[in-house]
């Protein structure tokens, strides 16, 4: 899997639809669902921590984890509809696609586009203080 966003695919879509809110708000919507996939995972993963550690006993693990893999599945899935919709926008804009790997909700696929996303998210937290530059 050597598939990765686009940054410059997003910045040039965000750039030619400025002045449109309509559209900006697709974007944006877009991409806050790729922080609530990252939330979700790790909102998952402390559970299990708790449970490994004796914090947690195995009948709320059993109550707890099946609702929050759930969420994670809903999340990765709406991830993966969000990236099919930011790859549409930039053919419909002329530009390389947005993430440029094959997309599907089948595995190994849509670790691999879940992946980049995570990715493409750390990189963000990353360039904070730069703006990414």
């Amino acid at each position: 899997m050597n598939e990765k966003v686009n940054n410059d695919t997003l910045n040039r879509l965000i750039a030619i639809h400025r002045d449109d809110p309509d559209t900006i708000e697709i974007i944006t919507d877009a991409l806050d669902s790729f922080e609530k996939y990252h939330e979700a995972i790790y909102r998952l993963e402390i559970k299990r921590k708790l449970y490994g550690n004796g914090a947690m006993n195995a009948e709320t693990y059993r109550e707890v984890i099946p609702d929050l893999d759930s969420v994670r599945t809903n999340c990765h899935n709406a991830l993966l509809a969000e990236v099919n919709l930011l790859n549409r926008l930039s053919v419909q804009a002329g530009l390389p696609l947005f993430y440029d790997g094959e997309v599907s909700g089948e595995r190994p696929i849509r670790t691999w586009v879940a992946d980049a996303i995570l990715e493409f998210v750390n990189q963000m937290i990353l360039d904070r203080v730069t703006g990414g530059r």
